[in-house]
């Protein structure tokens, strides 16, 4: 099933309330090698290094499927929006949690921009000239999905962003 179905799949059931996450025991380097399999031929059609990293060799209990989900939304918009450099792919273990996060060489983006990431309906467009339609910004359900679902699981999503330097989209189970 494609990204986008799925994604309308799970707004209706997020709007209906019949979204439920799994628990199952998994492997960050499995789901890992995974995402990279999906999205290496894209990075790589852009001349873009994306870079996997891992911190420990740990699994977690969490929905795999829904994990795999945002980083698939994140990693997406990643190449979208960088046209030279660098996309990486984290998993940082401490002593009780994970931090999972996607960072990008890209366009970046302002503080207003940040501000309406989230939003269920944001579907404004702005187009930079000078970075091509490539950071132009078209906010459709991915985001605000992904948001979501880092909700469901008690966690948030945070980005931190520099306009002409990078993106960097990070949560915490």
């Amino acid at each position: 099933m494609s990204l986008k179905v799925k994604d309308l799949l799970d707004y209706a059931s997020i709007e209906y309330g019949s979204f439920k996450l799994e628990s199952i025991m998994f492997s960050i380097e499995d789901l890992f090698k995974e995402l990279e399999e999906i999205h290496s031929i894209r990075a790589t059609e852009k001349k873009l290094l994306l870079e996997f990293k891992i911190n420990k060799r740990n699994g977690i209990v969490a929905d795999y499927q829904r994990i795999k989900q945002i980083f698939s939304n994140l990693i997406q918009n990643a190449i979208k929006f960088t046209t030279v450099g660098y996309v990486r792919v984290c998993a940082f273990f401490d002593e009780n949690n994970v931090i999972f996060s996607v960072e990008d060489s890209g366009c970046g983006m302002d503080e207003l921009t940040i501000k309406r990431l989230f939003k269920k309906t944001q579907h404004n467009v702005r187009f930079d000239n000078e970075l091509n339609i490539e950071c132009g910004y078209l906010f459709g359900l991915g985001l605000y999905i992904c948001n979501m679902i880092c909700e469901k699981m008690d966690t948030k999503l945070v980005v931190k962003s520099q306009k002409n330097k990078y993106s960097l989209f990070s949560f915490e189970l």
